[in-house]
């Protein structure tokens, strides 16, 4: 029965690469830009792209560039690069004032401005990240430095996370750490700089988000922690009213071995069926990580589980 049992397995694997195979054939992949820094764009591009409403694609690397502190790209899609800002021009004893080292991707306003943050710069007492406005021309303006107090940096620290733009108008966005107990916020900012902290976490709700927030069809806000939100948890996905009311919609790793998942580090996204969608760098059942479903009412389903495990892919 197992020598019949492996035949079939062996079989469904050869039919699966099979049909895999023909439809890899009929794909094509084009490189239009490699990233090498002699043209002075930069490189490690760590977020993905945006298409503008000028159809032209738009995104980021986090290092190099003319002036050693990464910059902002336009690319056309027959891959023409230009540079739309370089990052560090404007130094001071040596912080980048302007921002550096932009992480996350970029978003296009309803204004036609590019949108997004930086890690470091933006302040001498700081140096703990930024969040700017870029017109399609190359003008930046700094909307928000973080940690221009100085510790224990109230209003954020490490803006790893990027902005959305809600349907009120404003931005909304996370930092790592920073706020009232050290470990991260969330905050909104106007189009023209003011910047409010919404929400420091405090433990119970998760620490550390590094990733951005999502705008659900309820009209909340939708994120992921990294970090540890108590015992025995690894990470958590929350919902945040508009004006900050957060509640913890599932917690991770409550159960030993962490089956649900560990440790989300990406946003969530909202499918067409009203469910949350997202993945954990952790946990699983191989401990390599998850795909989960969570309803909004924060039920974690684990059906949707994708696991690697013995360098094949199983689905759950």
């Amino acid at each position: 029965m197992r020598k019949l049992y492996w035949a079939k397995q062996a079989c469904f694997v050869f039919v699966l690469c099979a049909a895999a195979a023909v439809a890899l054939r009929a794909q094509t992949l084009t490189t239009i830009y490699a990233f090498n820094n002699e043209d002075g764009v930069g490189f490690v591009p760590e977020a993905g792209l945006i298409q503008g409403t000028d159809g032209n694609l738009y995104g980021t690397v986090l290092d190099y560039g003319p002036n050693g502190g990464g910059t902002a790209f336009t690319i056309t899609t027959s891959g023409a690069v230009t540079v739309v800002y370089a990052f560090c021009a404007q130094v001071l004893n040596s912080i980048c004032m302007d921002g550096n080292y932009p992480l996350s991707e970029v978003i296009q306003g309803n204004d036609g401005n590019i949108y997004g943050t930086t890690i470091y710069g933006g302040s001498q007492d700081g140096n703990s990240g930024t969040v700017f406005k870029l017109t399609p021309g190359g003008a930046l303006t700094t909307l928000h430095a973080f940690c221009a107090a100085g510790a224990p940096c109230t209003d954020g620290n490490d803006a790893t996370g990027a902005v959305i733009q809600h349907t009120n108008g404003n931005l909304y966005g996370t930092t790592f750490s920073g706020g009232a107990g050290s470990i991260g916020t969330i905050y909104e900012v106007t189009t023209g700089g003011t910047l409010t902290t919404l929400h420091s976490f405090a433990g119970p709700e998760g620490a550390y988000p590094y990733a951005g927030l999502v705008e659900a069809s309820d009209g909340n806000l939708y994120g992921t922690t990294e970090g540890d939100g108590g015992v025995h948890t690894v990470g958590t996905v929350f919902k945040m009213t508009p004006n900050g009311v957060v509640t913890t919609t599932h917690t991770f790793c409550l159960t030993y071995g962490c089956p649900d998942g560990a440790q989300p580090m990406a946003p969530v996204i909202q499918g067409s069926d009203g469910n949350f969608y997202g993945t954990t760098y952790y946990g699983g059942a191989y401990d390599h990580g998850a795909v989960f479903k969570l309803t909004p009412g924060g039920h974690a389903d684990h059906a949707l589980q994708l696991l690697l495990a013995d360098g094949g892919l199983t689905v759950r």
